[in-house]
């Protein structure tokens, strides 16, 4: 996880091409958000609708691809063939390699126009005062120690980026780099980018990062302190004046209250006095803020992909969420398209750990096509043409293609998933010679709208 052991992300996302991060104190999606090219693997352990859940949440993170840790071979027996905890978690990880998967792969994390500080000085600095405090011999510390001591900076860094993502607001994460490099100020001629800057917990701040939020400040950004803020300088030297003192009676800095409940309307009315409009907005049946919901947000091209996820593993929770203006939603999961209960509103209903995840689009999305050429043989190769019945606003669906033969079984090996680059693809379809003649089906599925197309395809002897 971020800070204990020396590990700062600001510095290892760009670093790495690829990295095996257990999900701990937001660390992926830190360094997601850092370096969106980032390759990232999660790493199951566990078995059960729990590591159901967590398996899911590493996919809305970003993971490409997952590493069974099996010590006790209960995932797969010797003979290979599947143990308990293989037999219990295949439903999920055949859903998500049945495209959905390559779906979420093939989209781009969104961000609102909020962003959270990671402030490693500020993590050394309350480590250090700690240790201090504490006395004793730091160097017998080890990892698991680490881990039960919860410093301000990283309890209040969970906090902020757990009760933006129950409102529905995605933040990006800043460190200390990009502040003083730049990032707060205005970017396109709108004077867009960044509205509203959250300080969670960061006691220590150098001259040019508080130099540049009092510039976001004046130009009408607003922050979010969570603690105090800039007791301490970039090298964690104690101040005799807090950096940021000078912006506490400014109508532009805000302070949460410390129950969840109370802070989660203060934060949304936070959000809209910062002019900070989230894609979706997540509340319960009564309008009240829900806590307890997860939401990701990934973009594909004109269309989001909306993954909402209980943090609970048991339990049910009704939720209405608000749709970007304009927008329908297909459940990605099931295929189909979603009757809104009113206008720009959807009732939906999260069970257990996994997520409902829907595709938010402006206009109604095409239906896949598929073409075969005349004249296929067992022992040929044919080449199938995919796209799609119109233009689509995406910039890269995915296609599921289902081969099935003549005897009505699916064949794996034959079966797949296709990313659309500009509209089209073609899959290679390889007949062994021992592959029996007659009527095969081709089904291909739109992972995005839930559409299909089949094909009836002779194979000659």
């Amino acid at each position: 996880m971020p800070g204990w052991g020396g590990y700062d992300y600001g510095l290892l996302a760009a670093a790495l091409d690829v990295i095996e991060p257990y999900n701990e104190a937001n660390n992926v999606e830190i360094a997601r958000s850092l370096n969106p090219g980032l390759v990232l693997v999660g790493t199951s352990f566990g078995s059960g609708p729990a590591e159901a859940g967590q398996i899911w949440r590493a996919a809305l993170l970003g993971s490409r691809g997952l590493v069974i840790w099996d010590e006790k071979s209960d995932f797969l027996a010797a003979d290979g063939t599947p143990g308990p905890r293989g037999l219990a978690l295949a439903p999920t990880i055949r859903e998500l390699a049945s495209g959905i998967g390559a779906q979420l792969i093939a989209s781009t994390p969104h961000f609102d126009q909020v962003a959270i500080l990671y402030s490693q000085g500020s993590f050394r600095t309350q480590w250090m005062l700690a240790r201090l405090h504490e006395g004793g011999d730091w160097t017998a510390r080890d990892s698991e120690t680490e881990w039960n001591f919860i410093p301000p900076h990283r309890a209040a860094r969970q906090r902020a980026a757990r009760l933006l993502s129950t409102l529905g607001a995605q933040p990006r994460w800043l460190t200390a780099d990009l502040l003083a490099g730049g990032a707060l100020r205005p970017v396109g001629k709108d004077g867009g980018g960044l509205r509203l800057l959250v300080l969670p917990e960061v006691i220590a701040l150098s001259d040019a990062e508080a130099a540049e939020i009092r510039g976001f400040v004046a130009r009408g950004g607003t922050v979010l302190m969570m603690g105090e803020a800039g007791l301490y300088d970039g090298r964690s030297r104690l101040l005799p004046r807090p950096q940021l003192a000078d912006l506490a009676p400014a109508r532009s800095v805000a302070r949460l209250p410390d129950d969840d409940s109370a802070a989660l309307p203060a934060l949304a009315a936070l959000l809209a006095r910062a002019r900070v409009q989230p894609v979706i907005r997540l509340a319960a049946a009564s309008g009240a803020a829900l806590p307890g919901i997860e939401s990701r947000l990934l973009r594909n091209g004109g269309v989001i992909l909306a993954g909402l996820q209980r943090t609970a593993i048991d339990g049910i929770s009704d939720i209405v969420l608000t749709l970007p203006p304009g927008h329908s939603a297909t459940d990605v999961r099931r295929g189909t398209r979603l009757a809104e209960s009113e206008p720009g509103r959807l009732r939906l209903r999260l069970a257990g750990a996994e997520p409902v995840l829907l595709s938010l689009s402006p206009a109604r999305l095409p239906a896949p096509t598929i073409a075969a050429p005349p004249g296929i043989r067992v022992g040929g190769v044919a080449e199938l043409r995919l796209g799609l019945a119109a233009a689509t606003p995406a910039a890269m669906p995915v296609l599921r293609v289902e081969v099935i033969g003549p005897d009505g079984i699916l064949r794996p090996r034959l079966s797949g998933n296709v990313a659309l680059r500009k509209g089209s693809a073609t899959w290679t379809l390889p007949l062994a010679a021992n592959d029996p003649p007659g009527l095969w089906q081709v089904r291909l599925t739109d992972l995005l709208g839930g559409a299909t197309d089949r094909l009836a395809l002779p194979v000659a002897p």
